[in-house]
């Protein structure tokens, strides 16, 4: 038996992860996202016209007992078009930025304060 634990993927389709080694040694995951025989028609991605797909692959490493994770570096050359915004503060409101657009977007957060 097992004590307490921490999911490794907190989606609500997180399904048959996979691992495998890679010739750099390092442990890569990869999971399906959809869940078979679960009401396919009430999953709130068929809004967005998809419905299962695999994970984007991550690295995973033991530190102290417990595992981390993180994209895999080779994801880096999809970026393109860089925008940055510092000292932005969004409270609980939509807002728009400059410059901002399309169908797919990398952010990345610092200095978070939950209100």
């Amino acid at each position: 038996f097992h004590g307490a634990f921490t999911e490794l993927d907190r989606g609500f389709e997180f399904y048959a992860p996979q691992t495998m080694l890679d010739e750099k040694g390092r442990r890569i995951l990869i999971a399906w996202m959809g869940v078979p025989d679960q009401d396919e028609d009430k999953h709130p991605t068929v809004a967005h016209r998809w419905v299962h797909a695999l994970t984007l692959p991550r690295e995973l490493k033991l530190k102290d007992g417990k595992i981390y994770q993180k994209p895999v570096e080779e994801l880096q050359m999809l970026r393109k078009d860089k925008i940055a915004y510092s000292g932005v503060t969004i409270a609980n409101e939509e807002i728009m930025l400059e410059g901002i657009n399309g169908d797919v977007i990398e952010l990345y957060l610092e200095n978070i304060h939950l209100l």
